[in-house]
């Protein structure tokens, strides 16, 4: 599977996003989730738990620091893309790949779509459907 390559991440007018807490070192782009104790940390798509994306970090952060969430709208993440193909989360932490490269046993968690080739169009769906 190959995952998206992030670059310099940049958001666009219409990027929706919400302060959070970062529970661990999260790099602009990576995909987060939502723990019990209410910090974010990277999403990857093994545990149904962990493969519930929340949404993707707009900028670096330190662990138990705070920053902005991409939830919605559009966002660059610096990496060329496929024009109207889904992405989902990957297998490994953080990182997203084509829905196409979903393996068997991996978790369906919808990221977004390719909107143009810079741009990802946020739509998170978390499924908790197992692929066959």
């Amino acid at each position: 599977m190959v995952s998206v390559v992030l670059g310099t991440v940049k958001l666009a007018e219409n990027t929706q996003t919400v302060r959070v807490q970062f529970g661990e070192t999260t790099t602009a782009g990576e995909t987060v989730y939502k723990k019990s104790d209410g910090k974010y940390w990277l999403a990857d798509n093994i545990d149904i738990t962990l493969g519930k994306v929340a949404g993707l970090a707009c900028y670096d952060v330190a662990a138990n620091g705070y920053s902005d969430m991409a939830v919605g709208g559009d966002i660059d993440l610096g990496a060329t893309l496929v024009l109207a193909t889904e992405y989902v989360q990957g297998s490994v932490a953080g990182e997203i790949h084509l829905h196409s490269d979903l393996a068997t046993g991996e978790i369906y968690s919808r990221v977004g779509y390719g909107k143009t080739a810079a741009l990802l169009t946020i739509d998170i769906a978390n499924t908790e459907v197992v692929a066959p």
